[in-house]
């Protein structure tokens, strides 16, 4: 959900048309209305700018500075238990943390403070409870560096809420990723 400023003119409803490289639509954080309208549309919205970029900065350098070193188990999204970094060919870890707001936070300072920065900040409950019509809980938090190359799948089959079909997942991209990047799901 963030991005930084790309070129583009601001509709009356808070939707930025853009010309990038996928051609769909971004909105400004504070047009909630055209968020939620859109959401409801389209079942998905990217939001520009959202998170600070110095933020999103701090994450990445956290986690490479703490995380990324690490040669510990911890515990994964894509399995739920405790394993040491799987790496690609390009160096990247591939097998994404599972809760960071649960690591040790004597181990991995930075990265958790930081991180938890990014699931408390208040654009992202601003949009998050424009789109939930109240505020919203986070249940599982998860941290990709690279591609985890899963299959074609909707989250709703791991993970929903009660009675089933009520849970929102948001994803926040902490750079800027091009469509051209490859599928994320």
């Amino acid at each position: 959900m963030r991005a930084r400023s790309t070129a583009g003119r601001l509709a009356a409803d808070g939707a930025v048309a853009v010309d990038g490289d996928d051609g769909e639509p971004r909105f400004a954080a504070g047009a909630t209305a055209a968020i939620r309208r859109h959401f409801d549309e389209q079942g998905y919205v990217a939001v520009r700018a959202l998170l600070p970029d110095a933020l999103c900065a701090r994450v990445r350098a956290a986690f490479a500075a703490e995380v990324k070193p690490y040669r510990g188990p911890l515990y994964r999204q894509t399995s739920a238990h405790a394993e040491r970094h799987r790496l690609t060919e390009g160096g990247h870890v591939r097998n994404p943390l599972l809760n960071l707001q649960s690591l040790d936070q004597r181990r991995f300072p930075r990265f958790r403070a930081a991180g938890l920065e990014v699931l408390t900040h208040r654009r992202l409950h601003a949009v998050a409870a424009a789109l939930l019509g109240a505020p919203a809980t986070v249940v599982q938090s998860m941290y990709f560096e690279g591609n985890s190359a899963t299959w074609a799948h909707q989250d709703v089959y791991y993970l929903d809420a009660a009675p089933p079909g009520r849970m929102t997942g948001l994803w926040i991209a902490l750079e800027d990723i091009a469509a051209g990047a490859g599928r994320f799901y």
